[in-house]
């Protein structure tokens, strides 16, 4: 993520197999924003988005992309 002012923050939204929403406060580090995902409870696709705030309080999203989650026996 870049910004010409700053990118301050960022959030990682994404849905669970099992249909409910959640986020995740990003963070920053060694030049690089992560944040986990999970725990999961069933197999499927989770849909995630990255939104992030600059220093001048505007917002942007990135492309929602899918991701293909496989749980571990337990």
């Amino acid at each position: 993520m870049t910004d010409d002012v700053g990118v301050v923050s960022a959030t990682l939204t994404y849905t669970d197999p099992g249909g409910g929403e959640r986020e995740e406060p990003m963070k920053f580090g060694n030049g690089v924003w992560t944040a986990n995902m999970g725990p999961f409870n069933w197999n499927g696709n989770s849909r995630w988005q990255v939104t992030a705030t600059d220093a001048a309080g505007n917002t942007g999203k990135g492309e929602a992309k899918l991701v293909l989650v496989e749980i571990c026996p337990r």
